[in-house]
């Protein structure tokens, strides 16, 4: 939490609401990365660790997925670019799991497919 404090101060962040928006997002991006990389490094914990990484997961896949789609058409979606990579690894993590269902999967592909066209606009 220091470290997304430390980051959002050492910004210089624009004083439009609109561009501010858009950058926080971006900023967020960054947490949910290392979120994301310590859910898959718990992935195979059993009992309550299965269950809050289960969670940790949801919560991550909802967020990239709200980000993705409010970033869709924009011309900041260049300040997602760096992301890119760790939200596909993310996605990669949960294709990979044995214990996946089919709304997993279908949640999956809307992720895969607003970052693609995010993508798509370079």
């Amino acid at each position: 939490m220091m470290e997304l404090h430390q980051t959002l101060e050492a910004q210089k962040l624009s004083s439009d609401e609109g561009e501010k928006r858009y950058e926080l997002q971006g900023l967020l991006c960054g947490c949910l990365k290392n979120a994301a990389e310590s859910s898959a490094q718990t992935s195979a914990a059993g009992g309550r660790w299965q269950e809050y990484n289960n969670l940790l997961r949801n919560g991550i896949s909802e967020a990239y997925f709200r980000i993705l789609h409010g970033f869709k058409n924009s011309p900041k979606t260049k300040l997602l670019i760096p992301y890119a990579y760790s939200i596909l690894q993310f996605l990669d993590s949960i294709y990979q799991e044995r214990d996946k269902s089919v709304l997993w999967n279908l949640f999956v592909s809307y992720v895969l497919s607003d970052l693609i066209l995010m993508l798509e606009m370079f």
